[in-house]
């Protein structure tokens, strides 16, 4: 979230949400949700984030403002509502601004497995199930879906918005794939590179047609988007202290890669060097 000092928002398995600006921090606790799977922010209002659980979605404002909060380390009494999240204040020091929920649907029936906001259609997001490969589209004003598109009888483990209407997909046998939401068709798909789940897909940003992807065997690779061909590998050393790559972001410069691991660590990957740099 572009401010200064930046506003960042992220979840965990714990399916607790935590919201950092600068040196300062407040965390929320939802009970019943699981792992948070998918953070992401509107591109076309960063006030709101979207967060997502294996059965639930909720639309936030971010918020910006700071305050003098009291000295105490307890759940105020909000927390005991069912749809509030707990929140924690810490103890002398000048703390960030709740979050406040706009919207929010939760089914036991969903199996979300990733979530991101549509670039062309202001207000509109899309889900994507894990277990049999349907996405499903949004708009956070409404709290049901308006379409449902079985995409592959795969099932799928993240999704990006891209510009023209499509999604790049990942699946969870390792295909990786361009869906195009109008004609209802996969305009390129490609199957090398992953042998294992794919948990994260990004672009890069100074390379628009360089797609960088992570999966559950510890791999990077690297494909051509224009001509969907996979490109390259990048071996990271695998490492138990740290666990497997879950996911990743690339740098504003394209050089860098953040990884996030599943033993709660972060490693810094240059691209360049081909090598983990801290």
């Amino acid at each position: 979230y572009k401010t200064d000092p930046p506003i960042m928002i992220g979840g965990n398995r714990r399916g607790t949400v935590t919201k950092i600006c600068g040196d300062q921090a407040r965390t929320y606790e939802f009970e019943n949700r699981g792992p948070v799977y998918s953070v992401c922010l509107d591109p076309f209002s960063e006030d709101n984030c979207l967060i997502l659980w294996k059965t639930h979605w909720a639309l936030y404002t971010v918020g910006d403002v700071f305050y003098k909060n009291g000295a105490t380390s307890t759940p105020d009494s909000e927390s005991k509502k069912t749809r509030s999240p707990r929140k924690y204040k810490f103890a002398g020091v000048k703390s960030v601004t709740d979050i406040t929920l706009i919207n929010e649907c939760g089914d036991s029936s969903y199996n979300f497995s990733y979530a991101t906001w549509s670039t062309t259609v202001i207000g509109q997001f899309f889900t994507s199930d894990y277990c049999n490969g349907n996405i499903r589209i949004w708009t956070c004003s409404s709290p049901k879906e308006t379409q449902i598109i079985k995409v592959d009888q795969t099932g799928i483990e993240a999704i990006l918005s891209m510009k023209s209407d499509c999604l790049l997909i990942s699946f969870t046998d390792g295909t990786i794939g361009v869906y195009d939401i109008v004609n209802r068709c996969f305009l390129l798909k490609n199957q090398s590179g992953h042998l294992n789940s794919i948990f994260s897909i990004q672009n890069s940003p100074m390379e628009k047609s360089t797609i960088v992807s992570c999966s559950g065997e510890g791999h990077i690779c690297l494909y051509n988007l224009d001509e969907m061909q996979f490109v390259q590998k990048l071996y990271l050393p695998i490492n138990n202290q740290i666990g497997y790559i879950l996911t990743m972001k690339i740098s504003p410069g394209g050089g860098y890669l953040i990884c996030g691991h599943s033993r709660g660590f972060i490693s810094i990957y240059s691209l360049e060097l081909q090598k983990v740099i801290s």
